[in-house]
């Protein structure tokens, strides 16, 4: 395994070994094989229409489960009694913060009661995943593995993990970030931002003004781009925001950005 001292993330190791290229060591065959025991039985089915059905109490519901190896992929299944807004926290077993000493990354996939993929959750830079969205009072279905990331392969993302569901009727989900950032490079303003929200971008437009008060559209970008260039006419100090409309019919506009043009 190497040395995994301070990593929030330790692996079993697949591959060449310390006598050489050529001499392959696979951790997992090895410890499998060679000590009486075996991996871990299954503890969820492996296909949606098999699922395990949790329910709720008072609310929430928490699940505690083993990815156990890595084509192992568990679902679950749980029915809103009404439309609400649903959070669900999906934790690798850890030791600290940050997911220390963790043996898997988390990857956790939605899916409506006609069996359809909603939306897969799985945060780049992080372990654990999150739901925040709002859902219609049916059933739905989770689906949770161990992924890869740009750090560790597939192998042996494997570990312990929690699942904490939890639902609250006709809340609004909140918009967490929507952040504009604005430079001048030579006679071009330059913009880049961020939106942290769970429900899709429909639209998304940069406006711009001279007063501060009255805004025209720059341009509109598409709903996946988050930069954009142009060369102002206007002079002096511009003032942007960033409108942006959400697929639940809700528009947010960013904080202003005010940007200098003294060129012609």
């Amino acid at each position: 395994m190497g040395v995994g001292y301070y990593k929030n993330m330790t692996l079993w190791h697949n591959g060449p070994n310390s006598y050489g290229c050529s001499n392959l060591q696979n951790d997992l065959a090895i410890i499998t094989s060679n000590n009486g025991f075996g991996l871990r039985m299954d503890d969820y089915p492996n296909t949606l229409s098999q699922a395990t059905q949790t329910s709720f109490t008072n609310g929430q519901f928490v699940i505690n489960g083993v990815v156990e190896k890595s084509d192992d992929v568990d679902y679950i299944r749980f029915t809103l009694p009404v439309a609400a807004r649903f959070q669900l926290d999906a934790i690798p077993y850890n030791v600290g913060t940050g997911n220390a000493g963790s043996n898997v990354d988390l990857q956790v996939s939605l899916y409506d009661n006609q069996l359809n993929l909603v939306k897969v959750y799985n945060p780049g830079t992080l372990l654990n995943s999150v739901i925040d969205t709002n859902l219609s009072n049916n059933t739905w279905y989770l689906m949770v593995e161990g992924k890869e990331n740009s750090f560790a392969p597939d192998y042996a993302s494997l570990g312990s993990y929690s699942l904490s569901g939890r639902y609250t009727p006709g809340n609004v989900l909140p918009l967490r970030q929507l952040l504009l950032k604005g430079a001048v490079k030579g006679d071009r303003h330059h913009f880049n931002w961020l939106i942290d929200a769970d429900e899709t971008v429909t639209e998304q437009v940069l406006e711009v003004s001279v007063d501060g008060r009255n805004f025209i559209p720059v341009s509109g970008t598409p709903t996946d781009s988050r930069t954009y260039q142009y060369k102002p006419l206007s002079q002096g100090v511009l003032r942007y925001r960033m409108k942006v409309g959400f697929d639940d019919g809700r528009t947010h506009y960013s904080k202003l950005v005010a940007l200098r043009n003294d060129l012609n």
